[in-house]
């Protein structure tokens, strides 16, 4: 006795194959773009902190408000348990501080000034030596920034293409002014309220 044969028609094979053949492409495309995403997320970062500092100036409000110095400090020692300094700015006023978050656990206490008798606002980025040892992973300043800076007096000036950038250090503090307005001019700004008075 003979077994009956099933034909299957061409018609049948063509169209299961108009439905897997998309969805085979709609799975492999999906998986190509999972990669790219997840190659993306693995490129370096930036970690240059006098570019990052001038990208992201812009962005930073004041989350305290205040014109008071030892506000500031205060303000800053209660949430980061960290003493900073609050330099002094000839012709412009202190208008409060904010805490930037850079990710990674690093937060940066932020300065931020109204220019008095010029447009503009100077951002103050208050890191430190024990900053850059405890987050060296993930932000550097160049070596010949940490060189230039190693005396207290001495100033970096540095165009990052985006702003000014002052850098300079106050005992332990690094101090990076982002600033549109003339840089030298600031330099002169703060060097005069730093010096000990005659």
């Amino acid at each position: 006795m003979s077994v009956p044969t099933e034909n299957h028609p061409a018609g049948k094979t063509s169209k299961a194959l108009r439905v897997a053949v998309p969805a085979l492409l709609i799975v492999l495309a999906s998986g190509l773009v999972g990669y790219g995403l997840s190659n993306l997320a693995k490129r370096p970062q930036e970690t240059n902190l006098v570019s990052l500092s001038a990208r992201q100036a812009e962005h930073i409000k004041v989350r305290f408000e205040t014109t008071n110095a030892d506000e500031a400090e205060r303000y800053v020692r209660e949430l980061l348990d960290r003493r900073i300094g609050v330099p002094t700015i000839e012709d412009a006023e202190l208008t409060g501080v904010s805490i930037h978050d850079a990710g990674d656990g690093a937060q940066i206490p932020v300065l931020l000034y109204r220019n008095l008798s010029e447009s503009g606002n100077i951002v103050l980025y208050a890191y430190s030596y024990a900053f850059l040892d405890t987050h060296g992973h993930r932000f550097r300043l160049a070596s010949d920034v940490l060189e230039r800076i190693e005396t207290e007096d001495i100033f970096d000036l540095r165009d990052s293409g985006e702003a000014n950038v002052l850098i300079w250090r106050q005992r332990d503090d690094i101090f990076m002014a982002v600033t549109e307005s003339d840089i030298e001019a600031l330099e002169d700004r703060i060097r005069a309220f730093s010096q000990p008075a005659q």
